[in-house]
């Protein structure tokens, strides 16, 4: 998936959790990973596009999405 295409059919708020993800430590305990924690309808959507998983964490797709949306908000 180009995460170009997925970041421009992002909502507000879609784009806010997912430039507000922290780098926290999972219930599991293992190292730090990106995380975040929308609303359930919210999460739902970012998993059906595979942005995360089920806990929260961002996948590889989820990050480049993320580092696009840091970038075009930095400037």
């Amino acid at each position: 998936m180009d995460a170009e295409t997925v970041a421009k059919g992002l909502s507000e708020a879609q784009k806010r959790y997912l430039r507000e993800a922290v780098l926290k430590s999972p219930i599991c305990g293992y190292d730090k990973r990106w995380m975040t924690f929308p609303p359930p309808n919210t999460h739902m959507v970012l998993r059906r596009l595979g942005l995360v998983d089920w806990g929260g964490q961002l996948s590889p797709d989820g990050l480049a999405v993320r580092a696009l949306l840091l970038k075009d908000h930095d400037a």
